[in-house]
């Protein structure tokens, strides 16, 4: 196949695939291999190719071949695709509020929307059937000698072509040594459109799910679709985020307050020994009571916090009063979580008493 004709060349491995590109007179560029389609098909959903498709150096290297070697002119080629077209599909297949659509494998949603929306999917590409031993066999050193001298010697003896040589070659080894060949297809497309559309039914079709992430609002495709977050650390910052809206020193004196309250409590337990505070010695004190109480108090402070938040923070254009209410809350929560800190760490244990607590 011709690269001047399809620039675009993906090849599909069990899950995994390869993507290959060549535009604009540069040496094509072969792209690292993606778990699966969906991690590719996310890459152009998010718009993110570099570096998620190609590094800026891989293309500068390849630039210097060229009379202008800090222009990259491949970037608006690849984003030369109808992205209202893609995004209505996938709200309308994926991002439904209706519970009888969402009650529906994805393969089935695609199926009858495509028998309303016939065209949408139309797209041109030649699919060959794709068959390269060298990367199993010559994974192995002495499988890879092997295979090499074999297809020689098939060559030679039976006077045939190098292909025919090495497919005998391949078979003959796959059987002695028990080697698996994965299946492998290979498809070319002439433009960015065509591949995207081809990548998205490919996940339709395989009942995958596309999601939107919940933290960074990035498409994403997981491995189970349970998942609401594309990575680990959206998940850790949205977590974060839910308990403490971002506010570091409140983070760090919640922990505190709940890590010495918990360790009193526990030494309570081992020693029969009561609490109290120092200004009030006879006043006896169960951590475990103040530790719930606590837990019933910070909750509002928290909505307090992460309302102001919403407001302030997650708005397209946040007016001065939000913010200066946010920063209030947060102010507010950090003081009295200062308060409680001092008030925990307050706690002694009496080792004068005279009586066990209740």
């Amino acid at each position: 196949m011709d690269f001047s004709t399809h620039p675009f060349s993906l090849c599909i491995e069990e899950e995994r695939c390869d993507l290959v590109m060549q535009l604009f007179g540069f040496d094509p560029v072969v792209v690292s291999k993606f778990e699966s389609v969906g991690d590719l098909l996310s890459v152009f959903l998010n718009r993110r190719y570099y570096p998620d498709l190609v590094s800026l150096e891989q293309i500068r290297k390849l630039g210097t071949r060229t009379a202008f070697p800090d222009k990259l002119p491949w970037h608006s080629v690849m984003d030369y695709w109808d992205h209202e077209k893609v995004e209505t599909i996938i709200r309308d297949i994926y991002l439904s509020e209706d519970d009888a659509i969402n009650a529906l494998k994805p393969s089935q949603r695609f199926r009858i929307h495509l028998a309303f929306q016939k065209d949408m999917f139309a797209c041109e590409y030649v699919e060959q059937p794709y068959s390269y031993p060298h990367p199993v066999l010559e994974a192995n050193d002495d499988i890879g000698r092997t295979f090499s001298d074999l297809s020689d010697h098939i060559r030679v003896k039976e006077k045939v072509k190098q292909e025919q040589a090495m497919y005998k070659a391949g078979c003959r080894i796959a059987d002695a040594q028990n080697v698996y060949m994965p299946k492998q297809a290979q498809y070319w497309f002439t433009e960015p459109q065509d591949l995207i559309m081809w990548l998205l039914r490919y996940v339709m079709e395989h009942d995958k799910y596309i999601k939107k992430c919940e933290f960074c609002g990035r498409y994403f495709v997981p491995k189970r679709n349970t998942k609401k977050y594309c990575s680990e650390a959206c998940a850790n910052t949205q977590r974060d985020l839910d308990s403490f809206c971002g506010v570091q020193e409140a983070k760090q004196l919640y922990k505190r307050i709940v890590s010495n309250l918990r360790d009193k409590g526990q030494r309570m337990k081992d020693l029969q020994l009561p609490y109290h505070r120092p200004d009030a010695p006879g006043d006896w004190i169960k951590p475990q009571e103040v530790l719930k109480a606590f837990y019933a108090e910070n909750a509002e402070y928290m909505n307090d916090l992460r309302n102001a938040y919403e407001s302030a923070k997650k708005a397209p254009a946040p007016t001065e009063d939000q913010v200066r209410a946010f920063e209030t809350a947060k102010a507010t929560y950090v003081d009295w979580l200062q308060v409680q800190y001092e008030y925990a760490t307050s706690l002694e244990l009496d080792r004068d008493a005279y009586f066990r607590p209740d």
